[in-house]
């Protein structure tokens, strides 16, 4: 991107003046007690921190970064930092498809579980990066605010093909998302064996080996 306008660059030729004068501003406001100005000041300059924040990031993006190191530099999953900052580019399952899962979930009192659609998530343990997948996040949200149980299930999508596509109406969702590298995919095709056998273990993130 050498030569071309970031955003980033953009906001600092608009803004630099507006953000110092403010830094002032509210540190002159705090000294005088001003509690009222100083809020009014601490809002806005937070106010053009996200700004900066959604500059930068459009910038990496620009410059061909992937969603997994963005995924890295701002502490998210792939996912929700493309569904955050991704609309219109390629989603994470698409761009490494590797590491692409299929995620299928369903209240308890209305939909049944199927062993086609995998291993509940819970197995997995509360480390695997799945859990912060934005769909997951905002299921099991959800699921405590209405006090409504939801299972949710992880399989390898190509393991049955269409076989694990859920029918309209069978479950709340079913979608693809991505895991953090091949060693929690390794992790996962372990479990889904660990699961599929008759001597299934009772708590399978015990006989796993450690994630990390």
């Amino acid at each position: 991107m050498t030569g071309t306008v970031t955003r980033t660059g953009d906001f600092h030729r608009r803004a630099a003046g507006t953000v110092a004068g403010d830094l002032d501003a509210v540190a002159r406001a705090a000294d005088g007690e001003d509690w009222a100005a100083a809020a009014v000041l601490a809002d806005r300059l937070r106010t053009a921190g996200e700004q900066l924040y959604t500059a930068v990031v459009a910038d990496m993006v620009a410059a061909g970064v992937d969603w997994w190191r963005l995924a890295d530099l701002l502490s998210m999953h792939p996912q929700a930092v493309y569904e955050r900052f991704g609309q219109g580019l390629v989603c994470p399952a698409e761009q490494r498809p590797e590491l692409a899962v299929l995620v299928t979930a369903g209240l308890v009192a209305e939909h049944d579980w199927d062993d086609e659609f995998g291993i509940d998530l819970e197995d997995l343990g509360a480390e695997h990066s799945l859990t912060a997948d934005p769909t997951v996040v905002a299921l099991r949200q959800a699921s405590r605010l209405l006090d409504d149980d939801v299972w949710i299930a992880v399989r390898l999508p190509a393991e049955h093909g269409s076989a694990a596509r859920a029918e309209d109406g069978k479950v709340v969702r079913q979608w693809a998302t991505v895991v953090v590298d091949k060693q929690e995919l390794t992790w996962l095709a372990e479990a889904l064996q660990l699961n599929a056998a008759e001597d299934r273990p009772e708590d399978l993130a015990e006989d796993l080996d450690p994630l990390h």
